[in-house]
């Protein structure tokens, strides 16, 4: 479970207004979301959320208890929950939650409450 003390800090928010990735967007690999509740939403946020026209969202729940789990991420739009999707993981840590993450396609973008 290294990969709980090792993560990239990223900090994205659902209301950003930039189209480009994070800054702090490092390549493929494991991230925790340096927010309030540094959680992906779990349920579609809609199109023109996170600086993005396709926002990410968890399809499904989060792990509990130190477990990790194969998701999907979803990319929303104003009319469709799930236009394409992606694989990831995410593995819950000492309380709070990190993320495997993949490269993107343009206009994508993972959300965060």
């Amino acid at each position: 479970r290294s990969y709980c003390d090792n993560q990239h800090q990223v900090i994205m928010k659902t209301n950003d207004v930039d189209f480009h990735p994070s800054p702090d967007w490092k390549g493929e690999g494991w991230y925790r979301f340096d927010t309030f509740n540094g959680k992906m939403p779990e349920n579609a946020p809609g199109g023109d959320k996170c600086g993005t026209s396709l926002a990410g969202w968890v399809k499904g729940s989060h792990p509990s208890n130190g477990a990790t789990k194969d998701v999907e991420i979803c990319f929303s739009d104003d009319s469709t929950d799930c236009v394409t999707s992606v694989t990831a993981k995410i593995s819950e840590c000492y309380g709070y939650y990190v993320y495997y993450l993949k490269e993107l396609a343009c206009m994508q973008r993972y959300c965060v409450e």
